[in-house]
C-alpha cells in the first residue's frame, strides 16, 4: 500500500463514530473502548503494510502506545463495573434544572 492510499483509507476509516445507545455510563465506556480498540487494530494493520515512510512509522508508534494505554483503561473500567455490580449499587444522577438569570446560572 502506498502512503497516499493509506492516507485515504485512514481518513475514511477515522470518520466512523461510536453509536450512542443510551446505556449506562460504565457499559457504554466498555463498549466505546472496545470499538476504539478494534478501530486502532485495523489502522495499525493497514499502517504496517506501508513501506519507507517516516510519517507513517511515527503514527504507527503513537497508535501502538495508545492501544497499550487503552488496554489499561479497559481493564480498569471492567473492574469498576464488576465492583458496582457486586455491590448492587446504582449510579443515577438526579435531573438538574437550570435557571438562567441576567447575572448567573442557578441550579436546583
Amino acid at each position: 500500500m502506498t502512503e497516499q492510499e493509506f492516507d485515504l483509507f485512514r481518513k475514511k476509516f477515522q470518520r466512523k463514530r461510536f453509536p450512542t445507545r443510551g446505556l449506562g455510563p460504565l457499559t457504554e465506556a466498555v463498549l466505546r473502548t472496545k470499538f476504539q480498540r478494534e478501530k486502532l487494530k485495523k489502522l495499525i494493520s493497514a499502517a504496517e503494510s506501508v513501506r519507507d515512510s517516516a510519517a507513517v512509522a511515527r503514527t504507527l508508534a503513537n497508535w501502538k502506545q495508545r492501544l497499550a494505554r487503552m488496554e489499561g483503561t479497559r481493564a480498569g473500567v471492567k473492574s469498576l463495573k464488576k465492583e458496582v455490580a457486586e455491590a448492587k449499587l446504582q449510579v443515577k444522577l438526579p435531573p438538574i434544572k437550570y435557571y438562567v438569570s441576567a447575572r448567573r446560572i442557578r441550579t436546583e
